[in-house]
């Protein structure tokens, strides 16, 4: 059966702008759609809606991770309405358009190894087809990969690699005495098949890595029910994977986008004593118009339109995370891995290692906890409240992660976590404007603004009259998990 945790529902900052509004929440019970072959025992990690560039076409991108011997091979996808079930689109998962391999092992000789110069992963796969009876339609070819080894802080002897070919790979020791590596390529219609025997050679020895997963990206072709009529409608989509067999299952979808909205306005005055207006908002991308008038002149004091703000966080979330029953998890520190990801799934930068703290649970509050990452690149709050646990991931100035993977790291001083590893996906998008005048702010002005997104709307904004200090802001609350978290990725701003 499939792992069946919660796609969390998900609204992009930048939906339709950056055209990939994301869904989520809630996987049905198995519906099970073939019955002739073995069951696909993989889980389903993510899905996607794309919206064309041009036109009003969409794909689906379904990301599924399985264990070598019963990997996807295909599959579809159905958009219904969720009151009449009646079809608006769907489509046909063709074969896998990208993979990922990781594989682990015990860490042997590796601390010899990394005394040597010639430290490399060994990477056999087949270029062929496997055949049933074990016999290779086709090359074997041997693919080598040269690592330069470092030791973190933490003591963990972390590198990555490039070979020949195309090949990749990221390899670090684990808190458990192990060794885990992912393999790459980047052909992204490679899916993953074919790396076989991974062994870690040196000049003190060799140890040997056994595949764990492969994670696999499915996409439709192009859909041509405008993504529109999905904002309208309370929708579901239903989705399989064949492995070798089927099943379905359903997740709620919302591809409605984020409305860029205004959060706060400050205004205060530079060293040099001219007008300044510091501006918060939230949601996509827009442009900011601004006014400021001086009530006892009369006179523009800021009068100006922002196409870019000077800082952005983009936000990922994860929510139902759940341990094992027994012992509460609240104040157990938990060493984690940090993986930001790009749209086919590929690490992007660096991997970065924290300790979190899970909160303790304070009955009728939400509690959080926080570790930075990246000198101020971003931070991880975990928050806890009657619900349960959930991740917030906030990124300071990047529009290239897609995702952000959560990795526990073995052993756990606490109760194991049910799952692992988890995604943390887009949920939102902070930005900060700075605006300056070139006189001294007023005791009393009007400041009048406008928030206008990428078709030329007019989405948001606000006409006040006050002084210095904080002269406008929203009235969310900030009692739910989600706005607690989004008041701490403020301060990355």
């Amino acid at each position: 059966m499939f792992v069946q945790s919660k796609l969390q529902q998900i609204l992009t900052a930048a939906a339709l702008v950056a055209g990939a509004p994301l869904i989520g929440s809630a996987i049905a019970p198995d519906a099970g759609i073939g019955q002739a072959q073995a069951q696909f025992t993989g889980r389903i990690k993510r899905v996607r809606i794309k919206k064309r560039r041009v036109g009003t076409g969409y794909k689906i991108r379904v990301v599924g991770e399985s264990s070598p011997d019963d990997t996807a091979l295909g599959g579809s996808v159905a958009v219904r309405d969720a009151q009449t079930g009646e079809p608006i689109g769907g489509g046909e998962l063709g074969a896998p358009q990208r993979g990922k391999v990781r594989a682990s092992g015990d860490d042997g000789a590796f601390e010899d190894l990394n005394q040597g110069e010639s430290d490399t992963v060994t990477l056999t796969y087949r270029t062929g087809v496997v055949q049933d009876d074990g016999s290779v339609d086709g090359n074997e070819e041997i693919v080598t990969i040269p690592f330069e080894l470092t030791t973190t802080d933490a003591g963990r002897i972390v590198g990555d690699g490039v070979g020949e070919n195309g090949w990749k790979a990221r390899l670090r020791t684990t808190g458990d005495g192990g060794v885990r590596a992912v393999v790459l390529h980047e052909n992204k219609l490679w899916a993953g098949e074919g790396v076989d025997d991974l062994q870690l050679e040196g000049p003190e020895g060799a140890v040997g890595l056994s595949v764990d997963t492969i994670t696999q990206t499915f996409t439709t072709g192009i859909i041509e029910t405008s993504i529109e009529v999905l904002t309208d409608v309370d929708a579901t989509l239903e989705y399989s994977l064949s492995g070798p067999v089927g099943r379905t299952d359903t997740v709620d979808l919302n591809a409605t986008p984020m409305t860029p909205v205004l959060s706060k306005l400050t205004a205060r005055e530079t060293a040099g004593g001219d007008a300044k207006l510091v501006t918060i908002t939230e949601g996509g991308d827009a442009s900011l118009a601004v006014e400021m008038i001086d009530n006892a002149t009369g006179e523009p004091v800021i009068s100006t339109i922002d196409e870019t703000p000077v800082s952005t966080v983009r936000i990922y979330e994860h929510r139902g995370l759940e341990f094992d029953p027994g012992e509460d998890a609240g104040n157990y520190i938990y060493l984690m891995l940090i993986d930001m990801l790009d749209a086919n799934g590929d690490p992007v930068g660096s991997q970065y290692e924290i300790e979190l703290t899970v909160p303790a649970l304070v009955e009728g509050e939400t509690t959080i906890t926080t570790a930075p990452f990246g000198d101020g690149l971003g931070q991880v709050i975990m928050t806890r409240d009657a619900e349960g646990f959930g991740f917030s991931v906030g990124i300071k100035n990047t529009a290239a992660v897609d995702a952000v993977n959560l990795i526990f790291e073995e052993p756990f001083e606490g109760p194991t976590p049910f799952e692992t590893e988890v995604n943390a996906t887009p949920a939102g998008q902070l930005n900060k404007w700075v605006q300056k005048g070139q006189t001294a702010l007023p005791e009393s002005f009007t400041l009048t603004t406008e928030l206008t997104n990428a078709a030329g709307e007019v989405v948001s904004g606000a006409s006040v009259t006050g002084g210095p200090g904080v002269v406008y802001k929203n009235g969310s609350g900030t009692k739910k998990a989600a706005n607690q978290a989004q008041n701490q990725h403020l301060k990355l701003l």
